[in-house]
């Protein structure tokens, strides 16, 4: 199944986008629940909005900035998402950050306890490794994998403690229907 997940920087969504979409066979949507505020919930909210109504399944992730206070990042982004059905919100664990791998696992720990959703990790094995020393602990919850590549769920090396991955990230950056996405696929 094909998924796609989208920022801000996508902007607005068009009927015509939507229908693009359909047409590609999209099934699920991930919007990016942005912190940042102003302009950027307005668009997060309209794009939850335009795929609610379209019927794609909808997840949300948080992107977080390991700089500033992470749990506070964790409930700005439960609120964007507030009378959206959303199935999972999925923390976005990746970027540099100056801490510690003890740290690290300390830090997801409290943002995993800080979501008032079902809740997911994004990662890809290298970051993974790096910052948390392959820590198992979150293996529980469901892993977005970023994986590019082929566009198919298997082949997966295990890393973190998880035996497979819920969903797939295998392209930045593609173009359906005018609008930047991003890849995904994941089995039904």
């Amino acid at each position: 199944m094909l998924a796609l997940d989208i920022s801000n920087y996508a902007g607005y969504l068009s009927p015509e986008t939507i229908e693009a979409w359909k047409a590609a066979g999209v099934k699920r949507v991930i919007v990016r629940a942005s912190t940042e505020g102003g302009i950027y919930i307005a668009i997060a909210r309209q794009q939850l909005a335009a795929c609610q109504a379209a019927g794609f399944a909808l997840h949300a992730y948080c992107w977080l900035y390991w700089s500033r206070p992470l749990t506070a990042q964790v409930w700005a982004a439960v609120e964007v998402l507030d009378g959206y059905p959303v199935k999972t919100l999925w923390l976005d664990c990746e970027g540099d950050a100056d801490l510690l791998p003890e740290e690290m696992v300390e830090a997801v720990r409290g943002l995993v306890n800080a979501c008032k959703l079902p809740c997911g990790i994004y990662t890809r094995r290298e970051w993974w490794k790096r910052y948390t020393v392959n820590t198992e602990e979150f293996c529980h919850l469901p892993l977005w994998d970023c994986d590019l590549g082929a566009a198919q769920l298997g082949d997966f090396v295990p890393y973190g403690g998880w035996d497979d991955r819920a969903m797939r990230q295998v392209q930045f950056d593609a173009e359906i229907g005018g609008t930047k996405v991003d890849l995904n696929v994941y089995e039904s």
